[in-house]
């Protein structure tokens, strides 16, 4: 995904399991840009975006 989004100041992807990742995007513009570029698909698959809070466990959130 990082190939296709180009993010200005990088972006960190972890593995949570059950088909969920987490993206941590360094820099507000990659955020805006990816966020407003949706839908996103990989492999024909839809990704669904949700933003986290300060105190969002990435791991609780479905």
């Amino acid at each position: 995904m990082a190939n296709l989004w180009h993010p200005l100041r990088g972006v960190q992807i972890t593995d949570l399991g059950g088909r969920r990742y987490l993206f941590k995007f360094f820099h507000q513009v990659d955020v805006d840009r990816v966020v407003n570029g949706c839908p996103w698909t990989f492999n024909n698959h839809l990704l669904i975006i949700h933003s986290l809070k300060n105190d969002d466990d990435p791991k609780l959130c479905h």
